[in-house]
């Protein structure tokens, strides 16, 4: 004999399961990898300076939560010459967290100045949307949008 509290229970929390599942991150494993940035708010000029130097940034993504925004070279020999810079070198790189969130959001931390602003990232703390669809990404922040494809 089945107690009908019993499985009105059961089919309520069977509910809420299948609620919860449903409302984990879009980016889940998608996210992971390095990414080359292609375009962002007022990312032009700085571009075309990149581009001098045989030079990009790029934001990795790792699975441990952690998140580097760096510089690096398609040329060899620029990077042979940075890698001989010693510390100046370790510098083209910053390294923060990320955390997934429901859908497409995406909450990043220890990426940007507190004191200036700016860009993608206002703060030391920012939540924006990402949105993958294969090779390309597309993170919307509180100043723009910026575009990145995968570094494969």
């Amino acid at each position: 004999m089945v107690c009908v509290p019993r499985k009105i229970a059961f089919l309520v929390l069977a509910g809420l399961a299948i609620a919860v599942s449903g409302c984990g991150s879009n980016n889940t494993s998608k996210i992971i990898g390095k990414w080359k940035l292609a375009s962002a708010p007022g990312f032009e000029e700085q571009a075309k300076m990149l581009d001098a130097f045989k030079a990009y940034v790029y934001f990795e993504f790792k699975p441990d939560g952690v998140a580097v925004i760096g510089a690096d070279f398609t040329d060899p020999a620029m990077k042979d010459m940075i890698a001989k810079a010693g510390d100046k070198g370790e510098k083209m790189a910053m390294t923060g967290k990320y955390k997934l969130l429901t859908g497409d959001d995406v909450e990043l931390s220890g990426l940007g100045d507190p004191k200036k602003g700016g860009g993608l990232f206002k703060g030391d703390q920012s939540r924006v949307k990402i949105k993958i669809d294969g090779d390309n990404m597309t993170i919307t922040g509180s100043d723009g949008t910026g575009t990145l494809t995968r570094i494969k």
